[in-house]
């Protein structure tokens, strides 16, 4: 399996398939009632996001994942905003590790972060990743 950039330009081609992974992201996650697939498809177009696809030997894609590089006074972050996909147990710690190393390389990024549900954040190998944050949701 290897992981893809999608550059903004090639999202259309693409986004049959990475629409229902991103929007199926961001309804777990609860963040569905922010923003929708179709907005962040903009934003990868016009605002700076990145898309990125897991796509098998046979060019299957079978997951998506969305990220930004944050700017902070002191250093840089790269956020993995949203992910969704399949088999996740096939490609999670191979592709995380990828997004790493091009934070770093790429990007000079100090740090990576993941946003998203425990259930996969536990998929991930210990010496990738550590809690360190959580946050609260107010719902109505």
């Amino acid at each position: 399996m290897r992981l893809l950039r999608v550059a903004p330009q090639q999202i259309d081609q693409v986004w049959d398939t990475v629409r229902p992974h991103i929007q199926d992201a961001l309804d777990k996650t609860g963040m569905g009632f922010l923003t929708d697939a179709e907005h962040i498809k903009t934003a990868i177009c016009k605002d700076g996001l990145h898309c990125w696809v897991v796509v098998e030997d046979n060019e299957n894609i079978i997951a998506s994942i969305v990220t930004r590089v944050m700017h902070h006074p002191k250093s840089s972050t790269f956020e993995v905003m949203l992910l969704g996909g399949e088999r996740l147990d096939e490609w999670v710690n191979d592709t995380w590790a990828c997004l790493k190393q091009i934070a770093k390389d790429a990007y000079g990024c100090k740090s990576i972060w993941g946003f998203g549900r425990n259930g996969w954040a536990r998929k991930l190998d210990d010496d990738i990743h550590r809690s360190a944050m959580w946050y609260v949701m107010l719902e109505d």
